[in-house]
């Protein structure tokens, strides 16, 4: 009997070795106000400041390497992800990312349990303030909520609440007991509504275009003597290109006009496209139709 215990708690024990071995283990840095740093987009491009405001408050970023070289071959940076997303964090001759004395707390996590999945409350659970895991509550959780565990650093777990209120905070490690394991997968932050400064530099690049064509098709029919219809791009609808809708969507008038465009329109496309670096909106043409909307 004595030997069947024995030999009971050492299977016990190798099972726990082993997933304390197995387990993904990852860096991670926490930022208070991501929007007051450079940060650049997996193509190496400067985020706009609504873009990076956008990764909310206290955003922890995975570290995957801690300095590489950018594009430029000068630039040193901190490569991480954030929401699904890589990007790129310049650094100053210290190694610390530049303006990090002004995004407020920025606390660096070690060799921390990589967790990422979601899951749901079931019973009360205290939330801490990121920055005072243990000290400062932040809110008391309640049955039902949804949350994305995200890391575990000591004895306090680094998670998100999804959905209303949607914050970043720490539980204690002994309170996922009470939390129900639902999916694997990340959970992606839903893409931010296009900033009003970028919809309407879109709207003035289109209105350019449109000058443009004007110019051209009235000297073309002053020196041909044909009235020619001039083309134009038209907002599909013109509240929702000048307004936070889901997306913005313009048709050129006449279609037919789209083969006489063959040089200029990728112009405009490469133009508008440059606007969008940085935002998590992308734009598709085809056949005299803009569509821009969420997406990279």
């Amino acid at each position: 009997m004595k030997q069947r215990s024995v030999h009971s708690l050492t299977f016990v024990f190798i099972f726990i070795l082993t997933g304390l071995v197995s387990a993904q283990r990852a860096d991670f840095v926490i930022i208070e106000h991501p929007e007051q740093l450079v940060i650049y987009d997996r193509f190496q491009q400067r985020m706009t400041r609504d873009a990076k405001a956008g990764l909310g408050t206290f955003v922890p970023i995975r570290i995957l390497q801690r300095k590489t070289v950018l594009g430029d071959q000068i630039t040193e940076a901190l490569k991480g992800r954030v929401n699904g997303r890589t990007v790129f964090l310049p650094l100053n001759e210290q190694g610390e990312p530049v303006n990090e004395e002004q995004a407020g707390v920025v606390k660096y996590y070690r060799n921390c349990a990589l967790i990422d999945d979601t899951a749901r409350v079931q019973g009360k659970i205290t939330l801490y303030h990121p920055a005072a895991p243990g000290r400062r509550i932040l809110s008391r959780l309640q049955t039902g909520q949804k949350v994305w565990r995200i890391f575990k650093s000591r004895n306090y777990v680094y998670l998100r609440t999804l959905g209303r209120p949607d914050v970043y905070g720490w539980i204690s490690a002994w309170q996922q007991a009470r939390l129900l394991k639902e999916t694997r997968p990340i959970p992606l932050k839903p893409v931010a509504s296009l900033d009003q400064t970028t919809r309407e530099r879109i709207l003035r690049r289109i209105a350019a275009a449109n000058r443009s064509y004007q110019a051209v098709f009235e000297h073309l029919n002053r020196l041909t003597g044909k009235m020619e219809p001039t083309p134009r791009w038209v907002p599909e609808n013109p509240v929702s290109a000048a307004q936070n809708e889901s997306q913005m969507v313009f048709v050129l008038q006449p279609p037919e006009l789209a083969r006489q465009l063959t040089r200029s329109t990728p112009i405009l496309i490469q133009d508008l496209r440059g606007l969008l670096i940085g935002s998590g909106w992308k734009l598709i043409y085809s056949n005299g139709i803009i569509k821009i909307k969420p997406g990279s």
